[in-house]
């Protein structure tokens, strides 16, 4: 019997496929972005600009060329805030298994994420100015005939929080497409 060594990491069968300890591919840059979002494009600090592209979040570098990639979502972003100091990031999605995510701006990690927020996930969502709390929109929900969405308060912070601190249905047959906290109510 022959054997043969390798400093590749052998793989593991799963079923009738092979899979490798590292992916097959790796995104290494995105061209374009979710021009249906409200408010999708940010400023952020030093020439940068965070927009949502498909299912990545994109940190891009005016000045050097480069982009960060924030990845995770399974489904297209449909919503995006940033925090009035930039610190923090927030996209979520909707369709199945949808998320609600907090990024740390500087280093690109997700800090807390929230699975399957609402039964069709978020269509919007906002910050408070000190950062604390998230206001989000849920996708409309077929209910029979009626159409049903809710709004959401969370404190993202607590992390003995693992829902929102309240939920209320919106008292509208409208579909609703924007929330935003009040800048001078708080």
């Amino acid at each position: 019997m022959a054997s043969a060594s390798s400093s590749a990491p052998a793989p593991a069968e799963v079923g009738t496929a092979v899979v490798q300890d590292k992916p097959a591919l790796q995104l290494g840059w995105v061209c374009g972005f979710n021009k249906d979002i409200v408010g999708g494009v940010h400023s952020l600090n030093n020439g940068e600009l965070f927009y949502p592209a498909a299912h990545t979040g994109v940190i891009y570098d005016t000045q050097s060329g480069t982009q960060q990639l924030l990845q995770g979502h399974i489904n297209v972003i449909t919503a995006v805030t940033v925090s009035s100091d930039k610190q923090w990031i927030v996209t979520a999605d909707t369709g199945e298994d949808s998320m609600l995510c907090i990024w740390d701006r500087n280093s690109g990690s997700p800090i807390k994420i929230m699975f399957n927020p609402y039964k069709e996930g978020v269509v919007s969502v906002d910050i408070t100015t000190d950062s604390k709390y998230l206001v989000t929109l849920s996708a409309p929900e077929q209910d029979g005939d009626e159409t049903r969405q809710y709004l959401s308060v969370w404190d993202w912070t607590n992390s003995d929080e693992t829902g929102p601190l309240c939920t209320a249905l919106v008292g509208t047959q409208d579909v609703q497409t924007c929330v935003v906290y009040s800048r001078s109510c708080y």
